[in-house]
C-alpha cells in the first residue's frame, strides 16, 4: 500500500476473487399424467420440478415450465407459469399445476416439457411422456342417451 508523499506500508497482499456465473439447471421430480387418458375427459395434473441451478426462479424474471411438444393438444397452452408470489431458490422443488383435456378420438400423443427463462432459454432435463388416449369398451360418457 502506499500513504501519500509517504512511501509503503503494511504488508501487501494478492487476494483470488471467483466470480460465480449464474447457471440455471432443473430435474423434474415427479408429475401425475397417466400413461392411458380415457378420450374426452379433463383433469387437473401436477409436475414437480427441482432447481438444480444457483439462481432463483420468479414470475418476474419469466420463469416457467414449457410445453415443447404437445402432440394432441392436450395442455391448450406452450406454458406453465410460476405463481406470482414464489421465489424458488436454489435445491427448492416446485409443483406446476395444468389442466389437460384429451381429444375425442383415440390415439398416441408425445408431450414434451422444459424449463425455460423467458421465451427461448430452455435449460434443465427435458421430460418426455408417450401418452395414449384410448376410447373405452363401452363409450359411451353421457348415459342419459340410454335412459
Amino acid at each position: 500500500m502506499n500513504r501519500s508523499g509517504e512511501g509503503n506500508f503494511g504488508q501487501s497482499s494478492q487476494v483470488p476473487i471467483g466470480i460465480v456465473s449464474a447457471v440455471n439447471d432443473a430435474v423434474f421430480v415427479s408429475h401425475t399424467i397417466p400413461p392411458r387418458i380415457r378420450s374426452g375427459t379433463g383433469f387437473g395434473v401436477g409436475i414437480t420440478v427441482k432447481n438444480t441451478g444457483n439462481t432463483t426462479w420468479t414470475a418476474d424474471q419469466l420463469f416457467a415450465l414449457a410445453v415443447t411438444e404437445d402432440g394432441c393438444s392436450l395442455f391448450g397452452s406452450s406454458r406453465m407459469e410460476l405463481a406470482p408470489e414464489v421465489a424458488i431458490g436454489p435445491n427448492q422443488p416446485y409443483q406446476f399445476i395444468a389442466q389437460i383435456n384429451t381429444p375425442a378420438q383415440a390415439g398416441l400423443c408425445s408431450v414434451r416439457l422444459r424449463p425455460v427463462e423467458g421465451s427461448t432459454n430452455f435449460f434443465g432435463e427435458e421430460l418426455v411422456l408417450p401418452i395414449e388416449v384410448f376410447i373405452p369398451a363401452n363409450g359411451a360418457q353421457d348415459w342419459s342417451a340410454y335412459e
